[in-house]
């Protein structure tokens, strides 16, 4: 059965838990009427949130409407009282993030110290909102198989939502696209505080791990038609609640070991590579003061070796020797038809003798590097219920790692460093029943670092003076080098300040609100910092003649600090304009502040076609400025039981913000700071490079000036029917 009457008088009540707000927090709401259907204003209501005891009262309406917002999510006992009319209890109500649980009394005459009491399951439709998504509760989190444990793969279970293969700067992780929309389009919130990396991507760890399930209790990812209280972002909303402590002492120990015992060799292994990963941790919780103040933490860390094996093409044993040695086609097949022979010249013969020796057919070497990882997860948040009225919590979330990433040959090692801080601070204060406001500061800083080091410097390695080797790139054979992964710094601070203010005002819900985001992003990118010289195959290589020289130009700057800030502005009403229709209409404006380099230190090409050189100014005009964000959606139960419902919603939604990768591009060529020089067939190859005047400097990456506003128009139309065995299907 569905549901369990416990019976001292007679009450019906409907609930339907499935609409979507922005915070992190639910909602109840609902009508109370008498046994003809008239509506019964002045009842009092009182919800109480069974794992804290915290309790929050409401009088319902003139039209007998009632709601509670920005309620903390979990288990709630909801009662109704009033003089001439039975005690009516509710339990058995479990909101989880973004929930709207409608909740409909119908009130018997008697007194109050009958008491009727109802326990029950939630129907699946949802009858109050048009904004489409999905929610990953407690139990999925705890019962799906996690491979790495990693929490946002639930993510991809969500209808729309495909994941997407991206690695930008090196950086991996659980990235996907919400209805077509990039992958930065997503916005990622604990407790209703921005968590995202320089890329404005999901904070994913050197190896591609996002630590913290045991921190997280749910959360919700919503993907069309969001309402007003959502920014930022037009792909999604991933609106995800930390865990906290309650009246009962919680926690958990876990271990995970992984290793290559019955592992296999595949094809390209000379033998089985090592593998041993060991996923280990513990959470606690409970009351510091009963009813008054919790606590709750969580430690997760990870050690990781993972042999990977490495196949690079090299120089056969007949391709090599000494300065002038004559290399014949017959001994050095890589020669190609129509080269007899070659000689060495002197400066490509230190460079040749550090290409390993092949170690498989076909003039291929390979290798099996441990690859060591270390990532580290620790969270503490702190509850307090200071009165009725009043309530805050905190809390603080750190993840560090570090990650030895061996390169396409043993002599170039990749040392990369990520560590992510985020600190919450919220307080919650009912003016009345009617009025609430919820104000948050946040705080949250990236740092990612990627450095490869290299002993190989000096008159026969430098390309450049006091450098160490640089990239060398050869037709048929693996480039050799540090490649792209070069010496990359990367950090950023964003600080947060939201407030939402709640009124009910009979059947009118009100929300509005402000968001201020204050980015402040540094990198410093070493793109082409060593040169790069490349060969159309291996004769000119030897010959010592390239077809390309590559090389940062002297005295460039590549260090940018840009400084912005976002600014939000919204309205939202969730309109009952019937027992069974409810509007939800919303406004919002956004825009950001010119992106501004606080050295002056930034530069653009305003006019590629008339302009001779770059002006000094910020990268982009600001495209941001109309930034206005309409969000209209309905929800008809159409038979009023909760079962069928009719559902739709259109928005127009905006991408604001999230320039990081491409601010750290347009930074390393950016005349007069910072410049790239090429030459093309520059002839004989001489070491240190030198490059004409005629083409010093000459390379530029920029940002388009007139960059357009990205933008999308969101829309869906759904019909959700709830069937037998705890099921529903929706079609859209």
């Amino acid at each position: 059965m569905r549901s369990r009457l416990v019976l001292v008088g007679s009450l019906f009540v409907i609930v339907n838990l499935v609409a979507l707000a922005q915070l992190p927090t639910a909602t109840i709401l609902g009508t109370v009427t008498d046994s003809s259907g008239a509506v019964i204003p002045g009842a009092s209501l009182t919800a109480r949130h069974l794992e804290t005891g915290q309790t929050r009262t409401a009088i319902s309406a003139e039209t007998g409407c009632f709601r509670f917002a920005a309620l903390p999510v979990g288990a709630y006992e909801l009662r109704v009282e009033l003089q001439g009319f039975q005690t009516s209890v509710h339990s058995g109500l479990t909101l989880a993030v973004g929930d709207e649980a409608v909740v409909n009394f119908s009130l018997r005459a008697g007194t109050l110290q009958e008491t009727v009491t109802v326990t029950s399951e939630a129907p699946l439709v949802n009858t109050t909102s048009g904004s489409l998504g999905g929610l990953v509760n407690e139990q999925k989190i705890a019962d799906l198989p996690l491979n790495g444990r990693n929490y946002i793969d639930l993510s991809l279970l969500q209808p729309g939502v495909t994941q997407q293969i991206y690695k930008a700067s090196g950086i991996e992780g659980t990235f996907f696209s919400s209805n077509g929309a990039p992958v930065r389009s997503n916005n990622y919130m604990l407790d209703g505080a921005i968590m995202q990396n320089f890329g404005a991507t999901s904070t994913s760890a050197m190896d591609g791990s996002t630590l913290g399930v045991e921190g997280i209790r749910e959360y919700r990812v919503v993907t069309n038609s969001f309402s007003a209280e959502y920014g930022m972002t037009m792909g999604s909303q991933m609106v995800m609640v930390s865990k906290g402590g309650t009246n009962s002492l919680h926690g958990s120990v876990f271990h995970f070991l992984r290793n290559s015992a019955l592992d296999a060799r595949n094809f390209f292994d000379s033998r089985k590579p090592g593998f041993q990963r060991n996923n280990f941790g513990g959470s606690m919780g409970g009351p510091i003061v009963r009813d008054k103040l919790f606590v709750f933490g969580v430690y997760e860390g990870l050690r990781q070796r993972l042999g990977q094996t490495r196949v690079v093409d090299t120089f056969g044993v007949g391709c090599r020797g000494p300065a002038g040695a004559t290399i014949t086609n017959t001994a050095c097949p890589q020669l190609g038809f129509g080269t007899p022979s070659v000689t060495i010249a002197p400066v490509i013969a230190p460079l040749l003798a550090l290409y390993p020796l092949p170690n498989r057919p076909g003039n291929q070497f390979n290798f099996s590097p441990p690859q060591p990882d270390r990532d580290d997860f620790g969270q503490m948040r702190l509850d307090h219920i200071l009165s009725t009225k009043d309530s805050w919590f905190g809390r603080y979330t750190i993840t560090d790692g570090q990650q030895t990433l061996p390169l396409e040959y043993p002599q170039f090692p990749s040392f990369g460093r990520i560590r992510s801080q985020f600190a919450t601070l919220a307080e919650n204060h009912v003016y009345s029943p009617t009025t609430l406001n919820t104000f948050r500061f946040s705080y949250s800083r990236f740092y990612r670092g990627v450095d490869v080091p290299s002993d190989l410097s000096g008159p026969q390695y430098s390309f450049l003076p006091g450098q160490a080797i640089g990239v060398i790139q050869i037709g048929g054979i693996t480039t050799f080098g540090p490649t792209n992964n070069l010496s990359t710094f990367q950090k950023q601070n964003i600080f947060s300040w939201s407030d939402d203010l709640f009124y009910t005002r009979g059947s009118h819900s009100l929300k509005f609100g402000t968001l201020l985001n204050r980015f402040q992003q540094f990198v410093s990118a070493a793109g082409a910092l060593r040169g790069n010289i490349t060969f159309a195959n291996v004769t000119t290589f030897l010959q010592g003649v390239p077809s390309v020289i590559v090389a940062r130009t002297p005295g460039s700057i590549t260090d940018r600090t840009y400084h912005y800030t976002t600014l939000g502005f919204y309205v939202q009403d969730d309109w009952r304009a019937r027992s069974n229709l409810t509007l939800n209409l919303g406004l919002r404006y956004e825009f950001l502040t010119t992106v501004n380099e606080v050295h002056g230190l930034s530069y653009a090409l305003r006019d590629p076609v008339h302009d001779a050189t770059t002006t000094q100014g910020p990268p982009f005009q600001n495209p941001s400025l109309r930034n206005f964000s309409p969000r209209v959606g309905f929800a008809w139960n159409i038979r009023g039981d909760g079962k069928t419902a009719l559902r739709g919603g259109s928005a127009l939604l905006y991408d604001v913000g999230g320039f990081g990768h491409g601010l750290a591009s347009s930074g390393v060529v950016s005349p007069p700071i910072s410049s790239r020089s090429t030459v093309n067939n520059p002839g004989p190859l001489v070491l240190p490079l030198t490059f004409p005047a005629s083409a010093l400097g000459k390379d530029l990456t920029a940002l388009d000036y007139h960059l357009e506003q990205p933008h999308i128009l969101q829309y869906n139309l759904t019909l959700e029917r709830q069937l037998p065995f705890n099921t529903a299907i929706t079609l859209g």
